[in-house]
């Protein structure tokens, strides 16, 4: 099943690429691209040197306190860890080298290799190596890891009915798939992460494409959803990072296998009922609102789990949502108003200083422009904004939902969100934006 990402299609092609490559803008994507990469590529290392300091920290304790320890911690849990960054790393070379498979991206990431495994000769005495990534970056990559556990392993399970199976269920309650409309109704899947909410919208009839802008998830999510193709077939140990709230020592380095169900496998069913006919699964690489934004009235239902809070002024998505969907169109949302750029260190923001109105942030302004435009908003004034649109409310409610949680760990997040499904009338309300009135 070629589940392949497309490639941003707002760009301006050039012969068969859809970047301009004289334009300062992809020189700025490309060094961004390969920054990626080289955090995939470095993962060993900045493990490595928590691995490390784990060593350190407990070469410096007492004898005696030594002695009071199980047996298995210590030299034995560490060896433990060095074998479980091995397998990580050697999992996300998979990811990397798959790259060349896919239509995204505005350059071929090198070829990673694969550093000697614990135990090596080469690896006797060996320093812990320098990097170059990110503090953010880095965050990125154990996030993708535990992304996942989410969206393709059995212990995301339970997320995945809190998250993704309220959307399903209203899908297909208010868009019920039939003989003759099967493949046939248009769903769009804005931040859809490594993809799982996308195959499971499409094998249940509908042609569904996911959006992601993420690069992390772009390259994972290629990897996953094109080249595994048998179930349980590769291992990750995604809660190496974290020392903190471990009930067993053993949570932390349990094994967790991947996919559960492979994307071939859960539209398989699908392509049956169409007669054949290839089930209409796509990935769309890029920002929702350059990409989307003039889809006039292309889509019959957007699906949005854990996104609309990503945007830096929220009421651009809902404009955006609201011109692409056909008149009668739905929008079924679940997840949270975390706003992403709500918040900096203020330390950046005090050697930040504020962007006049209309103005852009350069690129030796410090912060990224988003954190001098983000707008946050409460639920019940988004609410008011959404019906300013057009939109007429089926359903509301609040659902408690986790997101990549460690089940067994001794600390989670629960998250309160916003879950409801709003129609596009037929017949816009008769609301001025402009003057706020009727």
């Amino acid at each position: 099943m070629d589940a392949q990402v497309a490639a941003p299609q707002p760009s301006v092609e050039s012969g068969n690429s859809p970047w301009n490559t004289a334009s300062p803008e992809y020189q700025e994507e490309v060094a961004h691209f390969q920054r990626v990469g080289q955090t995939f590529s470095e993962y060993h290392c900045y493990m490595g040197a928590e691995v490390d300091r784990r060593r350190r920290h407990f070469a410096r304790l007492h004898p005696d306190f030594v002695a009071r320890l199980p047996r298995q911690s210590g030299h034995a849990q560490l060896q433990a860890l060095e074998a479980a960054v091995y397998v990580n790393q050697r999992f996300l070379k998979s990811v990397i080298d798959h790259q060349g498979d896919s239509q995204f991206g505005p350059c071929q990431l090198p070829k990673m290799v694969l550093p000697p495994p614990p135990g090596h000769a080469q690896t006797q005495g060996s320093t812990v190596q320098p990097w170059i990534s990110s503090a953010a970056n880095i965050s990125k990559m154990k996030t993708t890891l535990r992304q996942c556990v989410r969206d393709w392993s059995e212990e995301g399970e339970q997320e995945r009915r809190e998250c993704f199976q309220p959307l399903l269920d209203e899908l297909c309650r208010l868009l019920p798939v039939n003989d003759t409309n099967r493949n046939r109704q248009r769903v769009l899947v804005p931040g859809v992460g490594l993809g799982r909410l996308a195959v499971e919208i499409c094998a249940r009839g509908y042609a569904c494409q996911g959006n992601e802008f993420s690069y992390f998830m772009l390259l994972t999510s290629n990897y996953l959803l094109n080249c595994l193709d048998q179930q349980s077939s590769v291992a990750i140990f995604p809660y190496i990072d974290s020392a903190c709230n471990n009930k067993s020592a053993s949570d932390m380095l349990r094994r967790v296998l991947l996919p559960d169900k492979t994307c071939h496998d859960l539209l398989a069913d699908t392509t049956a009922k169409n007669g054949g006919e290839m089930a209409d699964f796509s990935m769309a690489a890029g920002d929702f609102m350059d990409i989307y934004g003039n889809q006039v009235e292309c889509w019959d239902c957007v699906v949005t789990c854990f996104f609309i809070d990503t945007a830096p002024v929220v009421l651009q998505y809902v404009e955006t949502i609201h011109r692409i969907l056909k008149p009668g169109g739905v929008w079924i949302n679940l997840g949270p108003l975390l706003y992403h750029w709500a918040a900096a260190d203020l330390k950046d923001l005090k050697n930040s200083p504020p962007i006049p109105a209309g103005a852009r942030a350069g690129p030796g302004s410090g912060l990224d422009e988003r954190y001098h435009s983000s707008v946050e908003l409460s639920w019940e004034e988004l609410r008011h904004v959404i019906t300013t649109y057009g939109f007429q409310f089926n359903n509301e409610e609040w659902r408690e939902c986790h997101y990549t949680s460690n089940i067994r760990s001794m600390m989670k997040t629960v998250y309160s969100c916003i879950f409801f499904s709003v129609q596009k009338l037929q017949t816009p309300l008769g609301y001025s934006v402009a003057t706020g009135t009727r």
